[in-house]
């Protein structure tokens, strides 16, 4: 069984590691070249973030067995606002950058929103 420090460590972790995650999947919307791309992006990112926050409640439960309310609340805010956040940021980056530099930045963060998740996941399978 793990220790209530570990556990407090590891949910902050996971909550950092899914909003980072979340940060780079709304940087990838907002950089989107067509608006066709940008809503397929954003369909899928909006199911994966359903099952993600179903998962991260799960892992949560999981490892904070006391549930404070306010931590919880903290957590779920922080969960659900990374990702509104980091569209606006995509936008930005978009409307300042053209041609190969927005493709690159595409790339980096689809790449980077999918090595956060493969790390979560293994992290969560192995606690």
């Amino acid at each position: 069984m793990l220790r209530n420090a570990s556990t407090l460590g590891d949910s902050i972790l996971l909550i950092a590691a899914l909003c980072f995650h979340s940060v780079f999947e709304g940087i990838a919307i907002g950089v989107a070249e067509t608006k066709a791309d940008a809503w397929k992006a954003l369909w899928t990112v909006s199911l994966h973030k359903i099952f993600a926050a179903i998962a991260m409640g799960i892992a949560l439960l999981r490892m904070l067995p006391n549930r404070p309310l306010f931590s919880c609340i903290a957590y779920a805010f922080a969960f659900a606002i990374s990702s509104p956040i980091s569209v606006g940021i995509g936008i930005v980056i978009d409307a300042t950058t053209q041609g190969k530099v927005a493709d690159w930045v595409f790339a980096i963060s689809m790449g980077l929103a999918t090595g956060i998740f493969i790390y979560v996941r293994s992290k969560i399978i192995v606690a």
